[in-house]
């Protein structure tokens, strides 16, 4: 058996994408969990629509998600190049021989023509548009006529008639009736070849064995799979995921800016790779009978095609933020710090020790969901917004915690407690008077972390400074 290679083909016309890095993430796992290769290769013909630093943003993010690549554009391998764009010298040689074999043809067809046809068979109801080009049969000779006044497109020439399946490893048999392919575009005008044409090409001359991407490219395959039996390839094992959906169901669009949806823009919120990595493997695979926090290797341990899921998968912001509050809990205190430190207020850092520092950080550390929360929750420890609803009810314990607080010689948590005691059995204020207000008054907030903790950090005089601004 040949040794199993998958391959991660984005084009560079954008940044990382939550379908795109998923796409990748099974691939990997699949190809090393049969001690595979795993390849990334750039499709950069459509050149009009890339973007700079596309294709090092997509590769610098795949491998800070901990995917790691066998060979890319950087890899000095016999299966090279891995751009696209620098083969096409090549893919045009494997054009002239589907013309000369007659099984491709020149179209020297009009974009205008193309549309007019297209729109005369929309109004005819016709929901699969196929072009019925007149030039697929011409001579020799008036092909030459046409080319020296015209440009021209090749189009594969399909058979009308029978079928073409595919055992697919996620959806089982899958049939498509050839009279609904119809002859499509294989080069451009412009002389740069297309997806359907590439992808053939790259996947026979790098021995992909297995193609998985998305069930949009369901349509492709049977393109595909023919132009391979026309060139006498081997045709590789298809699997189409299933889409990635919001929680209304409809496909995850990249338009959709309530859903942070780019990886760069979650490893700038402060998320762990490792926990993108874990939740992203669940939408649409499911490992039976397991816990639902892996590590990679263990990811690739236990994947395998009995887990994949044939419906949508449903896209949770919630829980991704699960998985990494799951993670951060994870980090030692060491690793925690240096993450969390990264996303801190400048303020903090200035105002504070490393040893207050890293007290503050752990005060949150249960519940950080992304490494930017730490940026609004430690504000009580920079700026004091006095709480406004103030009511004549708190000044009470506020005038016995002052005077507890001048005549206590420390200020540690074991003193706070004392102080709140002597509020309790010596002055009679009943516990919810003296825990809330005080809460309210030093922090402004009604939530925060642990109160005798954050009254140490705050320390003596700065507490008692927060207590006396609300004097009137």
């Amino acid at each position: 058996m040949n040794k199993v290679r998958l391959r991660y083909a984005p084009s560079p016309t954008g940044m990382l994408h939550i379908g795109g890095a998923r796409t990748a993430l099974f691939n990997f796992l699949y190809a090393k969990s049969l001690k595979g290769d795993f390849i990334v290769r750039i499709d950069d013909t459509d050149t009009e629509r890339n973007v700079t630093g596309g294709e090092s943003s997509q590769l610098s993010l795949l491998r800070w998600l901990g995917i790691k690549i066998d060979e890319t554009v950087d890899t000095n391998s016999s299966y090279g190049p891995y751009r696209q764009s620098e083969k096409i010298d090549l893919y045009r040689k494997y054009i002239s021989e589907l013309i000369d074999s007659g099984k491709a043809y020149k179209c020297f067809h009009t974009n205008d023509e193309i549309d007019a046809e297209r729109q005369l068979q929309k109004k005819e109801g016709k929901w699969n548009f196929m072009h019925q080009c007149s030039h697929k049969d011409l001579s020799k000779s008036e092909i030459k006529s046409l080319e020296d006044k015209m440009e021209f497109s090749v189009r594969i020439k399909t058979k009308n008639e029978g079928n073409v399946s595919w055992d697919d490893m996620i959806r089982g048999k899958i049939t498509v009736n050839c009279d609904e392919i119809g002859d499509w575009v294989a080069l451009r005008t412009n002389g740069i070849p297309t997806y359907n044409f590439t992808s053939v090409i790259d996947d026979y001359l790098m021995k992909i064995t297995h193609v998985m991407r998305g069930e949009e490219h369901i349509a492709n395959t049977p393109k595909q799979i023919l132009l391979q039996e026309d060139l006498g390839f081997s045709i590789p094992v298809y699997s189409h995921l299933t889409l990635i959906v919001g929680e209304d169901k409809k496909k995850l669009s990249k338009r959709n800016e309530s859903i942070v949806q780019f990886i760069s823009q979650y490893k700038d919120l402060g998320y762990l790779p490792e926990a993108i990595i874990n939740y992203l493997s669940l939408l649409g695979w499911s490992p039976k009978g397991h816990e639902e926090v892996f590590t990679i290797d263990e990811l690739i341990e236990l994947f395998n095609k009995e887990g994949f899921s044939k419906s949508s998968a449903i896209f949770d912001p919630k829980k991704m933020e699960w998985y990494n509050n799951q993670y951060i809990n994870k980090l030692s205190d060491e690793d925690y710090f240096t993450f969390i430190e990264k996303y801190a207020p400048r303020e903090l850092v200035k105002k504070y020790d490393l040893n207050l520092r890293k007290r503050i950080y752990n005060l949150f550390k249960p519940q950080i969901r992304s490494g930017i929360e730490i940026k609004d929750l430690t504000k009580i420890f920079i700026d004091f917004n006095k709480y406004e609803n103030y009511t004549q009810d708190f000044n009470t314990v506020r005038e016995v915690l002052i005077n507890e607080i001048e005549k206590s010689s420390s200020f540690d948590k074991e003193t706070i407690s004392g102080i709140f005691n002597i509020l309790k059995k010596e002055h009679k204020i009943a516990p919810k008077l003296i825990f809330m207000p005080t809460r309210l008054m030093v922090t402004g907030m009604e939530h925060g972390p642990d109160l005798k903790e954050s009254m140490e950090i705050l320390g003596m005089k700065e507490v008692i400074r927060r207590l006396k601004m609300y004097d009137k």
